[in-house]
């Protein structure tokens, strides 16, 4: 069960790192001056940013779903 969690969390964790650098490269591209390099890193961030965070959205939702499959179980059948 834990196990299955983490399968799960580690990428989204990695997710958030990439989300992390898109953010870095968004700012790094305010403080260009050559406009080509700005288009550059402004447009290749964003793609990085909606990536990331559809990665990490989709596994959460993913755990999300994992928790509401893995409630408590019923209690056994007392005629059995």
């Amino acid at each position: 069960m834990f196990g299955s969690r983490l399968r799960l969390a580690i990428p989204a964790l990695l997710g958030l790192v990439f989300l992390g650098f898109g953010l870095l490269m968004m700012v790094t591209a305010y403080h260009q001056d050559h406009p080509g390099v700005f288009l550059a890193l402004f447009f290749s961030s964003s793609l990085i940013i909606l990536l990331s965070l559809a990665v990490v959205f989709g596994l959460v939702w993913r755990i999300a779903a994992f928790e509401d499959r893995s409630g408590p179980e019923p209690p056994p059948d007392p005629e059995d």
